[in-house]
């Protein structure tokens, strides 16, 4: 772990004031109805017979080896007749609890001139309490989150209409990253939602469905898939890590780097609220894909209960990317924050204690680089040391 420090940033209050005001960005990604009445008949998953296996055609590209399963590509026939879902399981023998499958969807045919559906379906098969998430896209435009479990009955916990999808005998690739029960859903690359899938754990099986709605299919007709893969994340983690950043002003902005250097990754950790009771504000965050002092990100979150990002690039030092506020951030003296950063490509995701708090652009700078936990990160904060617990970093593909 290597500590380094560099100058703070000064504070704008004119900023903050106009996010006050206008609430730019707040916890919720998008607004909607919770339901929508959008699909025919949903069919059962069958459980009584043995799921279809489709063709698989190995994809000929060197494999890589950090991938539990795949990747694979093959098809799945349609049987409209047989009233069942029909699923592509992924072989072998899983207990994953954070993960991500990805899998390329080719439109089995145009939606003029039939409906069609697919998804990816995750599943925990205890033969008592046998439960799963579906995650659907369809050719009407929307899309659905359904849970299910054999005790209880199965509900559609949320659709909405999808923007991003491509129609008309096109691809469309999805991605379900799961992670200390949140759910991270991506279609062809852009973030949907963040989703609840705390109640299963752990994950034994892994497939690709099509059919799920009656009258979807078409007798002769199948949906193919390529590079359909699962990441399992707990085996590409980091030692966690605790410590203490001294915040001194006279050394500017504090880090404690893993000396790590990814591109896409998970970063966790909590920080406790310095412990003396006066009006000098605090901050602390995430520094990432640091290259140099020149070259990097910097997430700051302050005592103001506000996130602000920055990006240093092309000799702009500290260049204000996207901000916003965190109405539940914890203020108090020792109170504890827990901050989790997802950075895949172009995007990042800020969660706090839990709570979705924001999506931002992550484009302009794309090269992998150091993360580091921060403190102190503005010219006005107050010199102390701040303690942060559990911080990891988790590499994504």
């Amino acid at each position: 772990m290597l500590i380094v420090s560099c100058s703070p940033i000064d504070y704008d209050r004119s900023v903050i004031t106009a996010i006050s005001e206008s609430s730019k960005k707040t916890e919720t990604k998008k607004a909607g109805s919770a339901t929508h009445t959008l699909f025919p008949t949903k069919r059962p998953i069958n459980t009584k017979t043995p799921i279809i296996t489709p063709k698989q055609i190995p994809i000929k590209t060197i494999i890589q080896k950090d991938y539990l399963y795949g990747p694979m590509s093959g098809s799945i026939i349609h049987e409209p007749n047989d009233n069942w879902v029909k699923l592509f399981r992924a072989d072998g023998d899983y207990s994953l609890e954070n993960f991500i499958v990805e899998a390329t969807f080719i439109d089995p045919y145009s939606n003029t001139i039939e409906s069609w559906d697919y998804g990816i379906v995750m599943k925990n098969s205890d033969s008592v309490y046998r439960s799963d998430y579906s995650v659907i896209v369809s050719s009407n435009n929307y899309w659905s989150y359904d849970f299910y479990s054999n005790n209880l009955a199965e509900k559609q916990l949320f659709s909405d209409k999808i923007y991003s999808i491509n129609l008309n005998s096109e691809k469309n690739r999805m991605k379900i990253l799961v992670f200390d029960n949140i759910g991270l859903f991506f279609l062809n690359d852009k973030f949907e939602k963040s989703l609840d899938f705390s109640k299963i754990k752990p994950y034994d099986s892994i497939s690709l469905g099509t059919g799920f709605f009656s009258g979807n299919e078409i007798d002769g007709k199948e949906t193919k898939y390529q590079d359909f893969f699962i990441y399992d994340i707990n085996q590409n983690k980091f030692r966690t890590t605790s410590g203490i950043l001294n915040i001194n002003k006279e050394e500017g902005i504090t880090f404690n780097s893993r000396q790590i250097s990814v591109k896409n990754f998970i970063a966790k950790t909590t920080f406790i609220n310095p412990d003396s009771i006066d009006d000098i504000p605090w901050s602390y965050g995430f520094q990432f894909r640091y290259i140099d002092a020149n070259n990097r990100y910097l997430l700051a979150i302050d005592s103001l209960k506000n996130w602000k990002l920055y990006l240093s690039s092309g000799g702009v030092s500290n260049n204000l990317v996207d901000y916003g506020v965190i109405k539940d951030l914890n203020t108090s003296i020792l109170e504890r924050n827990s901050i989790l950063l997802f950075a895949i490509d172009d995007v990042g995701i800020l969660f706090v204690n839990g709570t979705f708090i924001a999506e931002f652009d992550l484009s302009n700078a794309e090269e992998p680089g150091e993360v580091a936990v921060a403190g102190g990160i503005y010219s006005k904060d107050k010199r102390t040391n701040l303690p942060y617990y559990d911080f990891i970093v988790f590499r994504l593909p």
